[in-house]
């Protein structure tokens, strides 16, 4: 079921949505390896703050589970 929305929550909603999704247009110079270089980051990343857990796991922590 959808609520209806009245008039100022909407102009604030487009407002918030026009900050979080701006236009793609002609003056982002933004460059492939740029793309690439955050993908692996967060690839990376994510697989950093795992270790901990993973060397526990295998027992190479020093500590009994």
């Amino acid at each position: 079921m959808k609520q209806a929305i009245d008039g100022e929550a909407l102009v604030t909603h487009k407002a918030i949505d026009e900050w979080w999704h701006p236009p793609i247009t002609s003056s982002r110079k933004a460059k492939w390896w740029h793309s690439a270089f955050h993908n692996v980051t967060a690839r990376v990343g994510a697989g950093v703050l795992n270790l901990p857990h993973a060397m526990a796991n295998l027992g190479w922590s020093g500590e009994e589970l």
